[in-house]
């Protein structure tokens, strides 16, 4: 006996697109500074849900992850179909029995370095904190509204 839609899902077009997905388990995952669709600084953070910190501070991955971490992002920035901003964060993992895939994007004015190069990610904070009216109009669409804030 099939019921009736909630009220909500009568008001949506038939054609709209759903996006699905489904609970995952990311064996390892990397951060990644980029600058203009170069990957600038580059370190990985999780394991299977753990931060990857030794007691010394290093952020540990083998030879092997951060080579292929570097590949995937060689092929996701190369692809003129990823819009990306200028100067951006973008968060990759390899998944269990999947592979490679995006976790998520940051601003990278208010991104963690985690084993990142300090000295990499400032050109990349530079470039994402200009003023808007300095920006090239096609550029824009990525600067947030100025915040006036009091002390």
């Amino acid at each position: 006996m099939a019921t009736e839609a909630p009220p909500v899902c009568r008001e949506l077009p038939d054609d709209l697109p759903v996006l699905v997905a489904e609970p995952v388990q990311w064996e390892i995952e990397f951060r990644g500074f980029v600058l203009e669709r170069r990957l600038v600084a580059l370190s990985p953070y999780l394991r299977a849900g753990q931060l990857v910190e030794d007691e010394e501070g290093h952020w540990i991955a083998t030879d092997e992850e951060e080579q292929a971490a570097r590949a995937y992002y060689a092929e996701l920035l190369a692809d003129p179909d990823l819009d990306l901003a200028p100067a951006i964060v973008v968060d990759v993992g390899r998944i269990a029995r999947r592979g490679w895939a995006i976790i998520e994007t940051n601003g990278a004015w208010g991104a963690g370095l985690y084993g990142c190069d300090p000295a990499a990610v400032l050109p990349v904070l530079k470039r994402a904190t200009q003023i808007s009216a300095t920006l090239p109009d096609s550029e824009r669409r990525w600067a947030r509204a100025h915040v006036e804030v009091e002390y």
